[in-house]
């Protein structure tokens, strides 16, 4: 069986940045193994697997350890590959488990609305804490932490060892940029996976 996989840049037209995904459209759902077997081998933060089954296009992810049940850059990364492919659609509707997702397109911009996960105020761990340079003026948690900063030149001042990071038996994310523009996207590269 041959899969195709394409390597997309989210948020960058430049090779070398943004954010990178490997989008995989098939037929219908693969076995879990195999996705996560596909996912390992891309070596990158995500893999986006989907389908069009009616008027709804059905995604997962995968990076190369777990399923995640949600993941906003492979999802717009997605959305492109399909945006790109069928130039005459200006919105896409994603079953995920996180529930129906959203993607607009408007004059080569995406829109997405992405699930409501109310955080509530927590202590970091010690073991992030340890791990910045500079630390929160707040944290929530939900699925994930969000650490609140002052200011955004302190956002885009933090170091993260990573050394102590790799302790951790769970992933932290730390985005350090808080507004970003979704418009650009490179497709890095195609390649076919042969099973």
């Amino acid at each position: 069986m041959n899969i195709n996989l394409h390597f997309i840049n989210a948020f960058s037209k430049l090779k070398e940045s943004g954010n990178p995904a490997c989008v995989v459209p098939l037929e219908k759902w693969l076995n879990d193994s195999k996705m996560l077997e596909i996912a390992k081998k891309n070596k990158v933060a995500e893999t986006a697997f989907f389908f069009k089954k009616e008027k709804h296009y059905h995604l997962r992810w995968f990076t190369p350890e777990i399923e995640m049940d949600l993941c906003g850059h492979a999802t717009l990364a997605t959305a492109h590959y399909i945006f790109t492919k069928n130039k005459n659609l200006d919105e896409i509707h994603f079953k995920t488990k996180s529930g129906m997702l959203r993607v607009n397109c408007l004059n080569d911009v995406y829109k997405m609305v992405l699930p409501r996960r109310e955080g509530k105020p927590t202590i970091l761990p010690k073991i992030i804490k340890n791990s910045l340079n500079i630390q929160p003026k707040e944290v929530y948690k939900s699925r994930d932490y969000l650490l609140v900063y002052n200011s955004q030149s302190d956002i885009e001042s933090i170091s993260i060892n990573q050394e102590i990071l790799l302790r951790l038996s769970y992933y932290a994310y730390l985005t350090k940029n808080l507004t970003f523009s979704i418009i650009n996207f490179t497709i890095l590269e195609t390649k076919t996976f042969i099973s």
